[in-house]
């Protein structure tokens, strides 16, 4: 079961609003399990179970901002896994936040193209878990950061592209707290940033040819530098048909949970390893 409602107008002083509402909701199905001999049995409630509420917001104004985007979507969902019998139902919950300010504008006879935005983000997670006994887990994550980005195509038959980017993840931090005993709680804070810069030159080399070379530097306190490059031939042979040879590169830092989580030998599951590397990945296609 669902609902959803928008609402747009645009205001006397040129100011564009957009405000945005949707939420469903899924019950999930009642299991009945007996394991016989053992004397237990219970009901399941709500299996996969799920619910989310998202709102939206946007404000578009040609002022000096010419674009202004208020982004801020909020979701939950969660599940009823254990048994109505034994006690409290399992679920999990994550709630979302997400603003971004956006500026764009066009200047040397509309050859050059100059894009910015400040954004943040917000993230909560919590979860009552039972594995014999019940355990509640949270995730509490907090970033903000910036990019601009400049497109010229002052150049005849090229598109050139810089830009440059920086994000601060002040809060990254997990708990875990036993229910039975408070001596295996787990609390383990972290904190983190990336920085990136980037360049791409797509030219065309004819009517119906044209490449395009990209480069992207990244760095972060996780895994140090990372070089990532693009390549792409394009051929037009005509108007049904494109042939193409894309290369590219792409790396991912291990998330705090990856490499930081660490039972402390409580159950056995899982070690944290601060000197994990990150995941590299080269794509060739034709």
């Amino acid at each position: 079961m669902g609902r959803a409602g928008n609402l747009g107008r645009t205001l006397d002083n040129g100011l564009d609003v957009l405000v945005s509402a949707s939420a469903y909701k899924a019950d999930g199905e009642d299991l009945f399990f007996d394991y016989g001999s053992s004397g237990i049995s219970g009901v399941a409630s709500g299996m996969d179970g799920e619910e989310d509420k998202e709102f939206y917001t946007r404000l578009r104004a040609p002022l000096v901002v010419r674009f202004l985007l208020w982004r801020s979507p909020q979701g939950r969902s969660h599940r009823n896994l254990l048994f109505r019998s034994p006690g409290a139902r399992q679920y999990e919950r994550d709630r979302h936040l997400l603003t971004q300010l956006q500026y764009q504008d066009s200047f040397a006879g509309d050859t050059l193209h100059l894009s910015g935005r400040l954004f943040l983000g917000r993230e909560r997670y919590t979860a009552l878990f039972s594995y014999g006994t019940p355990y509640y887990a949270t995730g509490s994550s907090d970033w903000q950061g910036v990019e601009a980005r400049l497109l010229s195509t002052a150049w005849a038959g090229h598109k050139l592209m810089v830009g440059i980017e920086y994000q601060d993840n002040s809060r990254r931090d997990q708990t875990n707290e036993d229910q039975v005993d408070s001596a295996n709680n787990l609390v383990i804070p972290g904190s983190g940033w990336r920085a990136g810069v980037y360049a791409q030159d797509e030219w065309a080399l004819g009517e119906t040819l044209s490449a395009t070379l990209g480069l992207r530097f990244d760095r972060n306190d996780v895994t140090g530098n990372d070089l990532s490059p693009r390549a792409a031939l394009i051929w037009k042979a005509s108007p049904n048909t494109t042939v193409k040879g894309l290369y590219g590169r792409a790396h991912r830092a291990p998330n705090a949970f990856e490499r930081d989580y660490d039972d402390l030998g409580t159950s056995d599951t899982q070690v944290a390893n601060p000197d994990l590397d990150g995941e590299t990945i080269d794509t060739l296609n034709w």
